[in-house]
């Protein structure tokens, strides 16, 4: 996925590449995957998260994961898992935390969780200690939050 982390005021937009083996869209609003570079090409990898169903999907993908981490006959040959969660609303933070716990936190070299969100910090919206606790337990965690980042 291209991501563009947006400057200061009169600031140019640095573009990169972000990886991902699955990428999860918690944005809060209602979406179009056709808006996001390379989601309708890559289909499987991409979730939105708002209804049961989509919640029991990503339940069945994550056993399909833990499955692929946990088998040992891959162990040489694996890659690094990246997970990106994109929207950092309370529902963004609170998936990109619960996927960090499950995954061993930040002494995981398997599993990268990284959190994705367009404004410029990360639960904008919320009061300041909400948005304080939030941030200091994705970073203690071991997430990758990038505020002011569009996909």
């Amino acid at each position: 996925v291209i991501v563009s982390k947006s400057g200061g005021a009169g600031d140019a937009a640095a573009v990169e590449s972000l990886d991902y083996d699955a990428l999860i869209v918690a944005t809060g609003a209602e979406i179009s995957l056709d808006a996001v570079p390379g989601a309708m090409e890559n289909e499987n990898a991409v979730l939105p998260f708002y209804t049961v169903e989509q919640a029991m999907e990503l339940k069945r993908r994550l056993a399909l994961l833990d499955g692929y981490l946990e088998d040992d006959t891959m162990q040489q040959q694996r890659e690094p898992v990246n997970v990106v969660v994109v929207g950092g609303g309370y529902s963004g933070v609170e998936l990109a935390l619960n996927l960090v716990d499950r995954f061993g936190g930040p002494n995981n070299d398997n599993v990268q969780v990284s959190l994705v969100h367009r404004g410029s910090q990360v639960l904008e919206y919320a009061t300041e200690h909400n948005r304080k606790q939030g941030t200091e337990r994705l970073e203690k965690a071991g997430g990758n939050g990038m505020a002011s980042t569009s996909v």
